[in-house]
């Protein structure tokens, strides 16, 4: 019997998504997630809108390739959950990280988010910490010795890690109130937000990072490549920077 694959939405995000005509989409995208997780290695310096595959992989990649296909399934799915809220609760934040990335990679082309290389984090930005907001969302505090150090960002000041205790998968939380970026001064969380701006994605509206600021965010982290030889951040860059060529190209041509 073939496995399904179904998140289990709330009441108040599944109406939300059929109002908005994007419940099937989303579905089908995480069952796509779970089950064929095929993300695209880099662009090509030829043909920007041509990516390069990940090429041949070996029994084991393809496992952890599943893994991350799942983890990033749920992950997308506690995003939409913890946005949809923020949203109504008029809560002050800017995404950062690597849905961040994702959020102007989907803006721009909703297909992308069966291509991109996925992520089980979110990763926000707020001027006031919003730690007892999640708490009652029943999101948990992770202990300071589970938290990875090496993927925060240089210039950390303030950092708190949670997740939810009710999932098979945990979704891990970063709600960064300051953050140094290159090239932001004063108060960073407020110049972010400030620069930010509104994206639908899957009919939920998020507030995302600008694509400069993402830039400078992630030229900032120092990682290790992953197990496909991948720098994640140095990729998410790459996947900026030609979204921003294709945009600017466009916008010469006079299309909207």
């Amino acid at each position: 019997m073939k496995k399904e694959y179904k998140p289990n939405l709330s009441k108040e995000l599944k109406e939300h998504l059929s109002k908005q005509g994007t419940l099937f989409n989303f579905l089908e995208d995480y069952k796509q997630m779970c089950s064929n997780f095929k993300p695209v290695k880099i662009y090509s310096k030829k043909d920007e809108e041509k990516p390069k595959n990940y090429g041949e992989l070996d029994d084991e990649k393809k496992r952890v390739l599943k893994r991350i296909g799942k983890e990033y399934a749920h992950a997308t799915h506690q995003l939409l959950e913890l946005a949809l809220r923020l949203h109504k609760d008029k809560k002050e934040y800017s995404l950062i990280g690597g849905f961040g990335v994702l959020g102007h990679l989907y803006n721009h082309n909703p297909k992308f988010s069966l291509k991109w290389r996925g992520t089980a984090d979110i990763d926000l930005l707020s001027k006031d910490k919003l730690n007892s907001y999640y708490y009652k969302l029943g999101f948990k505090k992770i202990p300071p010795e589970r938290v990875n150090k090496s993927m925060i960002p240089d210039g950390i000041l303030d950092s708190y890690t949670l997740e939810n205790p009710y999932s098979d998968n945990p979704v891990k939380i970063q709600d960064r109130q300051q953050i140094t970026f290159k090239n932001v001064n004063g108060d960073i969380a407020s110049k972010i937000h400030k620069d930010s701006k509104i994206v639908n994605f899957y009919g939920v509206p998020i507030r995302i990072a600008s694509m400069n600021h993402l830039i400078s965010s992630k030229m900032s982290i120092r990682r290790r490549k992953d197990k496909f030889g991948i720098y994640k951040d140095k990729q998410d860059v790459e996947h900026l920077k030609s979204i921003k060529k294709l945009i600017s190209a466009r916008n010469k041509r006079g299309k909207p």
